[in-house]
């Protein structure tokens, strides 16, 4: 089960991050004004990719929490749901509102589902997997 939960939380970061990327470049490239042609290519266009990879690697530090469904204490359903979402998600609600700086506007939202969506989307389908697994461990 640890080597599943290591696994899925690698592949989670990976996946998602080359997905985000691949949004990020197609939303900056659906956004960009024909004045500002060559805006991708300045010195910091790699700053806000490397931002999500930064983002997604501490996503997934946080989805460590996980290891603990491994225990036989924290095995409910409604446990192992908060320890695989619980901590990431409050991570997120607290990054976006710094981020944000009590503003929500349509750039800032956005550019937060870009960056969460494709990690949650993915860690989700592991749970779903990893519950998959756990149950048909439990009937043998």
């Amino acid at each position: 089960m640890r080597k599943f939960i290591l696994i899925s939380i690698f592949k989670a970061w990976l996946f998602s991050s080359v997905i985000s990327i691949l949004l990020l470049y197609l939303y900056l490239d659906a956004i960009k004004r024909p004045e500002e042609q060559y805006r991708h290519m300045c010195d910091m266009s790699g700053l806000a990719y490397g931002l999500i990879i930064i983002w997604l690697l501490f996503l997934s530090l946080f989805s460590f929490s996980a290891l603990l469904s491994c225990r036989k204490t924290f095995q409910k359903s409604a446990s192992k749901f908060l320890y695989w979402f619980l901590l990431p998600i409050l991570f997120c609600i607290a990054f976006f509102i710094a981020f944000s700086e009590g503003g929500f506007d349509k750039e800032n939202i956005i550019l937060s589902v870009i960056s969460s969506l494709p990690w949650f989307s993915l860690w989700g389908f592991y749970y779903y997997q990893f519950n998959k697994k756990f149950k048909s461990d439990e009937n043998v």
